[in-house]
């Protein structure tokens, strides 16, 4: 990879220019006077990359982390809150404070072992409340774990955004250097045509209507 990294010249086609030769991280974006070339070393995938000049539409630093991992942790906070708001409101051992099913009278009718049943879910009904306290409690830890995976999985990113196609995405460093950077390249993959200044200048030498 950096021996096609210091041989560009072999990368271009016949009377193709580099105009604009920037390191980003440990890749790099060569702008030509006919495309973008991407060295991307550190990608999952190819280490290199070109677009097109016309169908790049801009340049951008943004930071980006795994999507999967906030999802999951806004979703496991709420039920977190939702469970420890329940269980420190919903007191339930005040309802079945006292109720004791006697299964040695319904032993000589078969019922021994239906009130035993019965006897058990309403004790686990007196407790139903630490449970969801302890349920939530488990939730919000869960949830603080995903926004700390996710704040790991943050990295800053350089991004070719690319007309009809997937943007080309190359790992930059922290440093507030890479907002020039960006800039830099904004400029070149998209030049000001001067469309503006021109006009000004053809309507200052523009000759007066005679009919206006």
């Amino acid at each position: 990879m950096a021996r096609w990294r210091t041989r560009v010249d072999d990368l271009l086609y016949d009377g193709e220019d580099v105009e604009t030769d920037v390191e980003v991280g440990e890749g790099a974006v060569v702008v030509t006077s006919h495309r973008v070339l991407a060295f991307t070393p550190e990608s999952d995938g190819a280490n290199y990359d070109y677009v097109d000049r016309p169908n790049v539409t801009g340049v951008e630093r943004t930071n980006r982390g795994t999507i999967a991992y906030l999802f999951h942790a806004v979703k496991a906070l709420l039920v977190g809150g939702v469970l420890l708001a329940a269980g420190q409101l919903v007191s339930l051992d005040g309802m079945v404070d006292g109720i004791e099913l006697s299964t040695a009278g319904g032993a000589g009718m078969g019922l021994g072992g239906f009130l035993s049943v019965m006897q058990n879910l309403l004790n686990l009904l007196a407790m139903l409340d630490e449970i969801m306290t302890l349920a939530g409690a488990g939730a919000l830890l869960l949830g603080a774990l995903s926004l700390g995976a996710y704040a790991l999985s943050r990295e800053t990113l350089l991004v070719v955004e690319v007309a009809g196609d997937d943007d080309v995405e190359l790992p930059a460093g922290e440093d507030g250097e890479d907002d020039s950077v960006a800039g830099r390249l904004e400029k070149a993959v998209r030049p000001d045509d001067g469309s503006e200044d021109g006009d000004e200048a053809r309507d200052s030498n523009r000759e007066p209507d005679p009919l206006a």
